[in-house]
C-alpha cells in the first residue's frame, strides 16, 4: 500500500469511530443539556481510540526476514568393500588311469576280443571293415 491509500484508511476510520461516539452520545442526552460536558469526553476519547487504531492498522510492516534454505545434505558414497586377497586354489590332482588291458596279437584272447568287438573280423587277416569301406587291423 502507498501512503496516501493508508492515510485515506487510517482516516475513514478514525472518522466512523468518532461519529459513533458522538451519535450514541447525543441520543444518550438528548433531553438533558450540558451535564458535565460528557458528551465532548466521548468524542475525544473515541476520536483518540480511532486515531490509534488507525494507526496501528496502517504502520508501516517491517520485511519479512529473508528467507534461509539449508543447503542440502552432503551424500557420499558409500566406501567401497575392502578387498579381499585370497591364495589360489591347489592345482587338481593328476588323473591316472589304469593301462587299457591290451591282447598282443596272434593270440588266441585276441582273436576273441576283436571278434567280440567287430563283427566283420577276419582272423586269418587280423583285420576288420569300418562302416566307410577301409580295411584295418585290429589292436586289442
Amino acid at each position: 500500500m502507498n501512503f496516501s491509500r493508508r492515510f485515506a484508511c487510517a482516516a475513514g476510520l478514525a472518522g466512523a469511530l468518532a461519529l459513533g461516539t458522538v451519535l450514541a452520545s447525543g441520543e444518550a442526552a438528548a433531553g438533558h443539556r450540558n451535564h458535565g460536558g460528557e458528551a465532548a469526553a466521548a468524542g475525544i476519547i473515541g476520536l483518540a481510540a480511532g486515531a490509534v487504531l488507525g494507526s496501528v492498522l496502517t504502520a508501516p510492516q517491517a520485511p519479512p526476514p529473508p528467507a534461509y534454505y539449508a543447503p542440502p545434505p552432503v551424500r557420499y558414497a558409500p566406501p567401497p568393500p575392502p578387498r579381499v586377497y585370497y591364495a589360489p586354489p591347489p592345482p587338481p590332482p593328476p588323473v591316472y588311469y589304469a593301462p587299457a588291458r591290451a591282447y598282443a596279437p596272434w593270440t588266441p584272447e585276441w582273436a576273441a576280443y576283436c571278434a567280440r568287438k567287430y563283427r566283420s573280423f577276419d582272423p586269418r587277416s587280423g583285420t576288420f571293415i569300418t562302416y566307410r569301406g577301409e580295411e584295418r587291423f585290429c589292436e586289442g
